[in-house]
């Protein structure tokens, strides 16, 4: 919520209202609540600030395409920036460059591994050629994931990478590895993850979903076919299903029932306290349970994430 008050020459006039950008792209608006006069004043004044929850998961999909592409594109950009402005050449650092990698240039066949002693989940064959795995602190991954253990946060980045829902804001800085070293810790590049539950769930997102889908009634489960090959890092591969049960859960509580650290993402793993949620769950019948958690229908964002 805002309240702006604005004081010009005598009279003053109150604003107050939610400003916040839509995630769907609408304007930001501001509703006029009263007008009142004052003795001779000016400025401008805001009363309170609330931030909204929306984080990353929200802009998905709304990047520019400025922004999107490799660490050669990037780094191309910024070699023709150099060359069109010969003033800022000494401030544009060509090697040291962000980009948005798309579930497009992820590899469907690149997988999750975890180091941890130095703490690092490591995306690894996303794309040949670029140089090394992407590094990601577990604290992240397990943060972006909704999740409490990294086999939980890497079962879940897997799926995601195999479905063509997986997006990395990345980093390429080649002073980050130790190049005297034939194994070194860390990798020229640093990403977050982020997951589009639209695509990841697509085959759960059509009209009439459950009158297409299997049901148990001993478990009271629908049953989807996923629509993707998981592959092993061991190479085998594998056709998930999706178990999503029938009626919502309320007042989930498991285990320590953390409060979930990211709002906008609607998958919510084991640990988590939520007011109210589909069970899901991922498994095949060779390679067993792959991952399960709850779809939170209590996330602000839950609607724009599903249909």
């Amino acid at each position: 919520m805002v309240r702006l008050e604005v004081q010009i020459k005598g009279w003053s006039t109150f604003w107050e209202g939610q400003v916040v950008n839509m995630p769907d792209g609408s304007k930001s608006t501001i509703e006029k609540k009263q007008v009142s006069s004052v003795v001779k004043q000016y400025g401008v004044g805001i009363g309170s600030i609330q931030i909204p929850i929306w984080g990353v998961h929200s802009c998905i999909n709304k990047l520019p395409k400025a922004v999107r592409g490799t660490a050669t594109e990037s780094e191309s950009v910024q070699e023709n920036l150099a060359q069109m402005y010969p003033t800022i050449a000494n401030c544009v650092q060509a090697k040291e460059t962000s980009f948005v990698l798309t579930p497009d240039k992820i590899a469907t066949d690149s997988y999750v591994d975890i180091d941890e002693p130095n703490g690092i989940v490591k995306l690894s064959n996303w794309s040949l050629g670029q140089g090394g795995p992407i590094d990601n602190s577990v604290e992240d991954a397990m943060r972006m994931t909704n999740t409490r253990t990294f086999e939980e946060a890497c079962s879940l980045l897997e799926l995601a990478c195999t479905a063509r829902a997986l997006t990395m804001y990345c980093v390429h800085n080649p002073f980050r590895r130790n190049h005297r070293d034939d194994n070194p810790v860390h990798s020229v590049f640093t990403g977050v993850p982020v997951i589009d539950t639209r695509v990841l769930l697509k085959s759960i997102d059509v009209p009439d979903a459950s009158e297409l889908a299997e049901y148990d009634d001993d478990t009271r489960f629908f049953i989807f076919q996923a629509g993707f090959l998981l592959t092993l890092l061991t190479g085998d591969k594998y056709n998930p299903k999706i178990l999503v049960s029938k009626d919502p859960f309320t007042d989930v509580k498991v285990g320590s029932a953390a409060t979930v650290p990211t709002q906008d993402f609607v998958l919510v793993g084991g640990g988590h306290s939520i007011q109210k949620g589909y069970f899901v769950r991922f498994l095949d019948s060779e390679a067993g349970i792959i991952w399960q958690g709850y779809f939170n229908l209590s996330s602000p964002t839950s609607t724009l994430q599903s249909s």
